[in-house]
């Protein structure tokens, strides 16, 4: 009977040191479900942002990583006039194409560059995201989707969004 206590109280020990790291900062940690990699060649992506209560004028870019080589290819998006502003929902276009089945990585790339007259600056909060990849035969196909409100990242110049997309 002493030994079944002190296995409980081991047991209990445990649950509570998992508690305390969740409330340490643990928490912060996003986990992300990406799609399938379509089997056709993408031809062009289209990305959605939902802006938090920090918008932005930097440069935003959607870069992929094609496999075998460590090379990211960036496309700045473009589509909008004025986008990144407080709650916004742009959708944004990145003509980049990729071979069938030769995507590894997708992410999201701050690059700065807002200028002395910005009075949004260069910080970006996003609070939602989805992409989308136009195969050669025209279908869209959702590689990425998280809803508005899902996650909280504040993004500064320099500073990326990856969600661990590996295709």
């Amino acid at each position: 009977m002493a030994r079944l206590r002190l296995i409980q109280g081991a047991v209990a020990a445990l649950l509570l040191l998992g508690v305390a790291a969740m409330a340490s900062g643990c928490g912060d940690d996003y986990v992300f479900v990406c799609s399938p990699l379509p089997t056709e060649a993408i031809k062009k992506f289209e990305v959605t942002t939902f802006t938090g209560d920090d918008g932005s004028d930097a440069d935003i870019e959607f870069c992929i990583e094609l496999k075998g080589g460590p090379k990211d290819y960036c496309a700045t998006l473009g589509g909008v006039s004025d986008p990144y502003q407080k709650g916004a929902i742009d959708t944004l276009t990145a003509d980049l194409t990729v071979e069938a089945g030769q995507l590894s990585r997708i992410f999201l790339r701050n690059r700065g560059g807002a200028g002395n007259w910005s009075l949004d600056g260069d910080d970006w909060a996003l609070i939602g995201v989805e992409v989308l990849a136009q195969t050669a035969s025209g279908t869209w196909i959702s590689l990425l989707d998280v809803a508005s409100g899902d996650i909280d990242i504040f993004l500064e110049a320099g500073e990326t969004f990856d969600p661990d997309c590996a295709f």
